[in-house]
């Protein structure tokens, strides 16, 4: 993979202004919408008390068909792309790199995820609690307008990530497989065009279409999740390559908890500065709701979040 502090050199440079000519990122000029955060007693006091959210290793995630699921999609595209085309040394080098990133559930593409949805009150996450105490945790924004290069910048960081990105799931097929051609379609296209006058040029070209794979993995799930409309924020860890091994930078920051089957990983994403920027806290249906409510604002008061409406689910989901 190429070195990032060579980003400076004239090869890096002219790929970099090619890759934002071909891309189709936006800007984002439009405030994103509240996101919510769905948790049970438990959970809600460990942010309270924190001021932390957890991020944890997509590979321990309680469905791991959603990696699967991904991968699956990630290698039909990339053979049909890549068999239909007659390639160069630089593109068959990036079709390797892709086809390796897209087929692994290895180190190289760990991912931290946290989960949100835009909906507020849901009752398929209520369902989910059974007749544990759940709670929605809504976020007025998560993000906030960098003057610097004018676009939004997540409130939320860890020292353990390289690069921390808030992503909207994609539930639609056509839509997921048309987004990843385009990674490849451009990737292919932009070493075509620069390999023959600068050098290492397939190289760099395959750590930054390998950074948007990685994304696309973990924002793609299968349409029958469409209701929850899920946000994600991905953090991607710092990695370094020690005896031949991937290894991450900062091991020292990741924290575990007990699961079903294992110890899972998981890092904790910190505000940049002040409280979490949490605006509303719904308590989910139940029999003491009124005390509960109660409970709540008197711990938010004591944590010094004095700006959060807490209120009731209008739910009437029975217990």
């Amino acid at each position: 993979m190429a070195d990032y502090s060579a980003i400076g050199d004239p090869t890096w440079q002219a790929v970099l202004e090619t890759w934002a000519k071909r891309s189709d990122w936006k800007q984002v000029d439009e405030p994103l919408p509240p996101l919510s955060h769905y948790t049970n007693a438990e959970g809600l006091l460990g942010i309270f008390n924190s001021n932390k959210l957890w991020a944890t290793c997509a590979q321990y995630s309680n469905d791991i068909s959603e990696v699967v699921y991904a991968q699956s999609i990630a290698r039909d595209v990339i053979t049909n792309f890549f068999d239909s085309r007659s390639l160069s040394p630089g593109g068959k080098q990036l079709r390797d790199f892709v086809t390796t990133i897209g087929g692994t559930d290895g180190e190289s593409t760990d991912a931290y995820l946290t989960s949100f949805c835009e909906s507020s009150d849901l009752l398929s996450q209520w369902r989910a609690y059974g007749k544990a105490a759940g709670f929605e945790i809504r976020f007025g924004s998560v993000n906030e307008k960098n003057g610097l290069y004018g676009s939004n910048a997540l409130v939320l960081d860890s020292p353990f990530a390289v690069r921390t990105v808030l992503r909207k799931v994609e539930y639609g097929d056509g839509a997921q497989r048309t987004s990843l051609s385009a990674i490849l379609e451009r990737s292919l296209a932009i070493i075509e065009e620069l390999e023959k006058t600068f050098k290492d040029v397939p190289t760099i070209v395959a750590t930054l279409s390998g950074l948007e794979l990685t994304t696309w993995l973990y924002t793609v799930k299968h349409p029958s999740f469409r209701e929850e409309q899920e946000w994600r924020i991905i953090a991607f860890p710092k990695l370094k390559v020690s005896s031949l091994r991937i290894q991450y930078e900062v091991p020292g920051v990741l924290k575990f908890r007990p699961g079903r089957h294992s110890l899972v990983p998981y890092i904790e994403l910190l505000p940049k500065e002040g409280h979490l920027p949490i605006s509303e806290i719904v308590c989910g249906p139940g029999s003491n709701q009124k005390l509960t409510a109660k409970a709540v604002e008197l711990c938010l008061r004591s944590r010094g979040f004095n700006r959060v409406r807490v209120r009731e689910s209008k739910v009437p989901l029975a217990h």
